[in-house]
Order: structure tokens, then C-alpha cells, then sequence
């Protein structure tokens, strides 16, 4: 027992700097750097959903924006659809509108994000997390919404509408599609374009970056929809003829066009914003 006590002494005395340090090693480090950072771009998160619901401001604005959509959708239930071409019509560019409808509410609540970080904005790039997570996590706490919004617009109007499956599955698919790309232009625009000394959100909005946007956003939809009209075209003449008229190619040719329209307008903004801010002096 003696042999013991005196053994663990000396190797307390002799091993407990190397122990410490062991403690502190790379791997300890990195779980305390990432630890560190996901607080951070946590607390961002918290701050941003926060600052939401205290401004009423928002409240007033997103109560104005149901009582449009209350109208646009009584508007849809009125319209006297008699034939199947005229309902398959209204069904198609429904999905059109719900998309410009959408780039209207990006603009509104998405695009001004980064300016309203504000003047505080210098904390943000002197936080443990790069510009980069900052622009991603304004993306993931807006998409969310966006497409909740999309598709409840969609799907209220699909059922006024008594839309074939066709077009049902084909409005819902788009429209997810177009608010992940909206909610990624918004965001890039914003930080390509971001005005942090305002005194409210319509200076931003109505900014020259906000205008820029909004061209780009309605440009990709009024894109989005005309390619979309292709494969629509081929299916009303299928039902039309009662004969498949579907071509493979026309189909793949648009779906690759398509995605490829979204990937670059959804992240090459992002892309070009996240450079503006590592690159301002902010």
C-alpha cells in the first residue's frame, strides 16, 4: 500500500503538466472551437426569430398580406370555369402568380435580413463563425416559411380550382422549387446589396438593390413558367386527342433547363454576397 501512495505522489509530481496539456490537445480544442461556433450562429438564430416577433411592424405587414391573399383566392373561386381548357389555363398560370406573389414576399421579409443587422453588423464578422454559415443561416430561417406559404397558396387554390393530378403535382413541385430559389436570391441580393444605416425596412426595400432584385426574382419566374408551358402544352394535347404526345426528350430537356436556372439563380447571389461582405470594411 505504501509502494502504492509513494508511486501515484511521484506520478502527480512528475506527469501532471503532460496530462494537462493531453487535456488540452487538438481534439479537446476543436470540440471547445465547435462548440463555440454553433453557439454563435445559434445565438444568431435565436436573435433573428426574436427581433420577428417583437417588431409589429412585421405583424401589420404579414396581416395585410393575408388580406390580399383572402382576396386573390375569392377572386379564383368566382371565375366561371365552364371548360376543361379554361380551368387547365387559370391552373397553369396560378402557379405563375403564386410565384410572383412570393417574390413580392421575399422582398418584403427575406431580402432586408442582412441590412438589418445594422450597424452592429462588424460583431458578425468578428464572431466565431464565417460570413458564409451567417448568409446560410439567414436562408434556412427563411425558407421554411416560404414554401409553407407557397404551398398553402398553392394547395387552397388547387382545390378551388379542382386541378387534375397533373397539374396539382406539377404546381407543388414548382413552387417548392421557386421558393428555395427566391429565398437564396433574397438573401445574396440582400448581402450583395446592403444598406445597414436605415431607419426602417421600406428604405431597403425600395433601395436600388431592392429593385434589382425584384427584377431578377420576377424575371426567373416569368423563365421558370414559359419553360414550364412546354411540358403543360404536350399534356392538355394528350388529354385533348386522348393520344400520349409526351416526347421524352422535350421533357428532360426542360427539367435539366430548369434546374439548372434554379441552381444558378438560387446560389450564385449567395455566392456574390458572401463575397461582398468579406470583402467590405464593415
Amino acid at each position: 500500500v505504501i509502494t502504492i501512495i509513494i508511486v501515484v505522489y511521484i506520478s502527480d509530481k512528475l506527469y501532471y503538466e503532460s496530462l494537462a496539456s493531453s487535456r488540452e490537445s487538438t481534439g479537446y480544442k476543436i470540440i471547445a472551437k465547435l462548440n463555440i461556433k454553433s453557439r454563435g450562429i445559434f445565438s444568431v438564430f435565436v436573435k433573428d426569430i426574436k427581433i420577428f416577433f417583437r417588431d409589429t411592424g412585421q405583424w401589420s405587414q404579414l396581416l395585410l398580406l393575408l388580406a390580399l391573399v383572402i382576396v386573390y383566392l375569392f377572386n379564383i373561386y368566382k371565375l366561371p370555369l365552364d371548360t376543361f381548357f379554361l380551368k387547365s389555363l387559370i391552373s397553369f398560370l396560378n402557379i405563375g402568380l403564386a410565384g410572383f406573389v412570393l417574390a413580392a414576399v421575399s422582398l418584403r421579409f427575406i431580402y432586408p435580413l442582412v441590412s438589418l443587422e445594422g450597424k452592429s453588423f462588424w460583431l458578425i464578422k468578428a464572431a466565431p463563425f464565417t460570413v458564409k454559415k451567417f448568409l446560410w443561416e439567414k436562408f434556412f430561417i427563411a425558407i421554411i416559411p416560404l414554401i409553407f406559404f407557397g404551398c398553402l397558396l398553392i394547395g387552397v387554390s388547387n382545390y378551388m380550382l379542382e386541378v387534375e393530378k397533373f397539374l396539382s403535382f406539377l404546381s407543388f413541385a414548382t413552387i417548392i422549387f421557386i421558393s428555395i430559389t427566391l429565398t437564396g436570391m433574397a438573401v445574396g441580393f440582400g448581402a450583395l446589396f446592403p444598406k445597414f444605416k436605415v431607419e426602417n425596412i421600406s428604405q431597403i426595400e425600395s433601395s436600388v438593390g431592392g429593385m434589382i432584385y425584384m427584377i431578377f426574382s420576377l424575371f426567373y419566374v416569368f423563365l421558370t413558367i414559359s419553360l414550364l408551358a412546354i411540358p403543360v402544352r404536350l399534356w392538355f394535347l394528350s388529354r385533348l386527342y386522348n393520344k400520349n404526345v409526351m416526347h421524352p426528350g422535350i421533357i428532360t430537356v426542360v427539367i435539366l433547363s430548369l434546374l439548372a436556372i434554379n441552381l444558378v439563380a438560387a446560389f450564385l447571389p449567395m455566392y456574390l454576397g458572401r463575397k461582398n461582405l468579406e470583402a467590405s470594411d464593415v
